[in-house]
């Protein structure tokens, strides 16, 4: 994208978010088996943490605290990077980065990469921003920047729409799809 070179066609890459257990019990399985590209990005802070064991910790994932998921751990990561899937960073703590300081929006990329990087023995080169609405939940004109410093490659958003040839990776857009979804959301999509 950022070389400017003409992009002759359509391309798609799957990103799942969080590290929900059900990324590898599930996702994983169809992906691998229908040959698509795909990155899971990781709340570090959650990873590894057992359900039972940590059930107050994990309800505090969503803002209401009413649903418990049950989330990853390191050696699923690993399975997943074995199945030739990418694992990027979505923060230590599921952090809006618009609403902590600059030096807390550094730790939140620093501290999950240095985390994914030690304990998945990979270089995590990605980075997710949570629930990602630029303006709204980072700054656009400086956490890319942010992101770029803290040795990422890319920075992703919720922003809709494709990227087209000379757009920056650090504010790459994403179309999203919810479970309940129909298929013609698909569609539209792919019409993209």
């Amino acid at each position: 994208m950022e070389k400017g070179d003409v992009i002759y066609r359509n391309y798609f890459y799957i990103t799942i978010n969080d590290g929900f257990k059900n990324n590898l019990t599930n996702a994983v399985p169809i992906i691998s088996d229908k040959g698509a590209p795909a990155a899971f990005f990781l709340v570090t802070d959650v990873i590894g943490r057992g359900v039972e064991a940590e059930q107050e910790h994990l309800l505090r994932f969503y803002d209401h605290g009413r649903i418990l998921m049950e989330f990853l751990d390191w050696q699923d990561c690993r399975i997943m990077i074995d199945a030739g899937r990418t694992i990027g960073s979505r923060t230590v703590n599921h952090a809006r980065i618009s609403k902590i300081d600059g030096a807390g929006a550094i730790d939140e990329m620093t501290i999950s990469k240095n985390i994914i990087e030690e304990r998945l023995e990979i270089i995590c080169e990605h980075f997710r921003a949570p629930f990602g609405i630029p303006v709204l939940d980072f700054d656009p004109g400086c956490d890319p920047e942010l992101a770029r410093r803290c040795g990422y490659q890319s920075l992703l958003t919720t922003a809709r729409g494709a990227n087209r040839t000379g757009t920056t990776p650090f504010m790459i857009k994403r179309d999203h799809m919810l479970a309940n979804w129909r298929a013609h959301q698909l569609r539209y999509f792919f019409s993209q």
